[in-house]
């Protein structure tokens, strides 16, 4: 049994607007608090949610900021394009994430699971191969 905290993690886009993007808690009527920069795209139940969760949305924060600036007719679900940008950022800061994800590409049966060897593939061009 192999047991790892996820490299990555978002809210899914149903519950984007109800629940906290640091802690997954269903938000507080009343208090809620949104990133540092305003971007839009992310609610905290709290400040402490907030600054735990800062490194993981730093990365995003501008793209989500553009993003809610497009023509509703143009803008979809984010969850995909937050948990991309998320990982990728996670693979760059630590040398440790990006083995973990290469080992994930080498398991069995992972030449089955064709989602996930996409996604293993699109971060890692992302990543210098210096951070790998």
């Amino acid at each position: 049994v192999v047991h790892a905290l996820p490299m990555a993690s978002v809210v899914t886009d149903k519950y984007a607007e109800s629940h906290c993007h640091g802690c997954f808690r269903p938000l507080p009527t009343h208090g809620t608090v949104a990133c540092g920069k305003q971007c839009g795209g992310v609610v905290y139940c709290s400040t402490a949610c907030r600054a735990h969760d800062t490194i993981a949305h730093e990365g995003e924060c501008d793209i989500l900021a553009a993003w809610k600036e497009q023509p509703t007719a143009t803008q979809k679900a984010t969850r995909g394009l937050r948990m991309f940008i998320r990982l990728v950022h996670a693979v760059q800061r630590s040398p440790g994430a990006a083995a973990r994800l290469e080992s994930l590409e080498k398991a069995a049966g992972a030449e089955q699971n064709e989602a996930l060897l996409g996604m293993a593939g699109a971060v890692n061009r992302f990543v210098p191969p210096n951070v790998r």
